[in-house]
């Protein structure tokens, strides 16, 4: 709940209480916290666990010889859990990201040249979805449940939430019919 006040409190002062307008990216560049959360959160839990590379030829690296033509997996997910590359990796810090981990420590979108080129437009939604969803609901719950599961549906003009369910212990239903996102 202290998160989601900090960040709720951080959009109402970029955006204003309405929220952001998804057509100014001026207001997303200002929620910085809100980024933050975002990251911590893709640290903990990436798109991908684990991507395959195999080299052409041989090479070296950090005192290992790699044979081109083998499979090398990187281990997205253990990475990210590195103690040697983060404090306390197993909690929720959005606070780490005050500054950059070391390179090479954070791979949600991959790195270098195979890195995903939709990064910045796909931090850029992340961001505009955040922002929506803690201006118009309130995810605190009751029951004292840690996680939640959102089905999203969309349109051409709304984003519409369908029973969320949230399930730790005891069974709690949120429904929000919709969010009114771009008339």
């Amino acid at each position: 709940p202290d998160l989601q006040d900090e960040a709720h409190d951080e959009i109402v002062t970029a955006c204003g209480p309405a929220g952001i307008d998804p057509t100014t990216v001026d207001q997303v560049r200002q929620l910085l916290f809100c980024r933050r959360l975002l990251l911590e959160t893709m640290r903990l839990y990436p798109p991908l666990w684990i991507v395959h590379r195999s080299p052409k030829k041989d090479y070296e690296a950090g005192g290992h010889t790699f044979r081109g033509g083998r499979l090398i997996s990187i281990p997205i997910y253990a990475s990210h859990r590195d103690p040697r590359h983060y404090d306390r990796p197993s909690e929720f810090l959005p606070s780490r990201w005050e500054k950059k981990p070391p390179r090479g420590a954070y791979l949600p979108f991959g790195a270098g040249g195979r890195g995903c080129l939709g990064e910045n437009l796909a931090m850029t939604q992340a961001l505009i979805i955040l922002s929506i969803f803690l201006i118009y609901a309130n995810w605190a719950s009751s029951s004292g449940a840690t996680s939640y599961r959102l089905d999203v549906a969309t349109d051409s003009a709304f984003t519409q939430l369908v029973s969320s369910d949230v399930n730790v212990g005891n069974v709690t239903t949120y429904q929000i019919t919709s969010l009114a996102v771009g008339q």
